[in-house]
C-alpha cells in the first residue's frame, strides 16, 4: 500500500517548514511547473484571475491528484484558509484527508506561519508563488526529500467573491512522484 509506504518513510508535509523559491528552482517535469502554462491560459480566458469553474476535470486529469485547494475566509484578526479539495496523492503526502478543515487545525504550529504567509500573499497579490518543503525521513529524523509546491490564485463563487488557492504539491524526485 503506497500510503503506508510514504507514511513509514516520511513525515507528513504538514510538519515540515516551507521555503519560498523561484519557479526556475523546481525541476521542469514537476506538476507545478507544468501547470504554469495552463494557469496562464486560464488567466487569458478570464481576462484576469482565473475562475475555479475553469478547472474542468477532463482538462486537468493529470493534475487532479496533486491539487490541494484552499479557500480564504475572512476573520476579524487574520484570514483563515479552509481545504476545499485534496487530491489523492496529496492525501498520501499529508497522511490524512483534510477536506473541510482549516489549515491551523492540522498544521504543525512551527510551520503554520510560513504556510499562512504564502497563502495570504497569493490570495492578496493574485500572483503565483513557489515553495519547497523539506520532509523528514521518519526513521532517521533527517531531512530526506523535497516536496515542491506551486500556489496559484483563483476566484470562485457566482459573484466572484471568494478567493481560492490551488496548490500543486508533489515530490521533487520524479521516481517518488511515479509511486504516488
Amino acid at each position: 500500500m503506497l500510503q503506508a509506504t510514504w507514511k513509514s518513510q516520511y513525515e507528513s508535509i504538514c510538519n515540515a517548514p516551507v521555503t519560498l523559491v523561484e519557479a526556475k528552482d523546481i525541476e521542469t517535469g514537476h506538476p507545478a511547473i507544468q501547470f504554469i502554462d495552463e494557469f496562464h491560459a486560464l488567466r487569458a480566458e478570464n481576462d484576469g484571475t482565473p475562475h475555479r469553474r475553469q478547472l474542468l476535470p477532463s482538462r486537468f486529469r493529470n493534475f487532479l491528484r496533486w491539487f490541494f485547494i484552499f479557500e480564504r475566509e475572512e476573520q476579524a484578526e487574520s484570514p483563515r484558509f479552509i481545504v476545499r479539495l485534496e487530491g489523492t496523492s496529496v492525501v498520501e503526502l499529508t497522511h490524512h484527508d483534510y477536506t473541510g478543515r482549516f489549515l491551523d487545525e492540522f498544521t504543525n504550529s512551527q510551520c503554520y506561519g510560513g504556510r499562512h504567509r504564502v497563502l495570504d500573499q497569493v490570495s492578496t497579490l493574485h500572483e503565483p508563488r513557489f515553495a519547497r518543503i523539506m520532509v523528514k525521513d521518519a526513521t532517521l529524523a533527517e531531512y530526506r526529500t523535497d516536496v515542491s509546491v506551486g500556489f496559484f490564485p483563483f476566484i470562485a463563487g457566482r459573484d466572484n467573491d471568494r478567493q481560492q488557492i490551488v496548490a500543486v504539491v508533489a515530490p521533487q524526485n520524479q521516481d517518488l512522484r511515479a509511486l504516488l
